[in-house]
């Protein structure tokens, strides 16, 4: 039982290494207080292009971004400054949101 056990925990133990190793980066882990209002705008937009999402200027520090799939538009808006990044939840804009974290850390990265 005790070497069963064990097996089963290392195993999960494994498995969560290799998943958080392979996870690109998110918005939730990313720190993005290093970043300026100007990268985080040139983020969103480039992950808008790459992921279908309309980026549409609303406001100083504000975009609505949509996205038509299925014959269904759906939209957020993002309200961003130095360092943050707010989304409206109304929609899952969760590849957005992953897109824009890539798009950050090679920011960082060059």
């Amino acid at each position: 039982m005790k070497k069963i056990l064990s097996i089963t925990l290392v195993s999960a133990l494994a498995l969560l290494f290799f998943t958080a190793c392979s996870k690109d980066p998110d918005l939730k882990s990313l720190d993005v207080k290093k970043y300026s209002s100007e990268t985080i705008e040139r983020a969103i937009k480039k992950a808008g292009k790459k992921t279908n999402w309309r980026i549409t200027e609303f406001k100083i520090n504000e975009v609505i971004a949509e996205k038509t799939e299925n014959e269904k538009t759906v939209w957020t808006s993002i309200k961003y400054s130095k360092g943050k990044i707010v989304f409206d939840d109304n929609v899952d804009a969760s590849d957005l949101q992953d897109a824009i974290a890539k798009e950050l850390s090679k920011s960082s990265s060059h």
